[in-house]
């Protein structure tokens, strides 16, 4: 029977990852409105902090928040520039539905869309960018 409490190793994994998501927004915002300051035109400043971000985000979760020392650099980060597009994607098509055809505020949809966001991208990172679905599989397929 699949475990459904995460156990020790995962729950430090998830304080890990809460903790660099929560830096790396703070980050972000640094970096954006210190670029805006010195003259750096807007759209720079997002595209300069989003190329930091998924870099930062992918160096980060590999060795500090699943301490991945594999050497898999290029499928892994192929593998998160996949989720981080499918997450963006998703996140469009849901702000135009809910907020053009259902009338809900933006700030009301990314409000709610953020923890959603966060379980679906630790999920995709410890099962299929950084491999620890080897973990699972073999719990799943061992007898009770």
């Amino acid at each position: 029977m699949t475990q459904l409490v995460p156990d020790r190793q995962t729950w430090g994994e998830i304080v890990r990852f809460i903790l660099v998501g929560v830096k790396s927004n703070i980050l972000y915002v640094i970096i954006y409105v210190s670029l805006t300051l010195l003259g750096v035109d807007y759209r720079i400043a997002v595209t300069v902090v989003f190329v930091f971000g998924l870099l930062y985000m992918f160096l980060f979760n590999k060795y500090y928040v699943f301490k991945k020392r594999d050497g898999e650099n290029v499928p892994q980060f192929a593998r998160h520039l996949l989720l981080y597009a499918g997450i963006w994607a998703v996140n469009i098509v849901t702000l135009q539905l809910l907020s053009f055809h259902f009338r809900i505020h933006p700030y009301i949809v990314q409000l709610l869309l953020v923890p959603i966001v966060v379980v679906v991208v630790f999920v995709f990172n410890k099962y299929f960018i950084f491999g620890s679905n080897r973990n699972i599989e073999s719990r799943v397929s061992s007898p009770d």
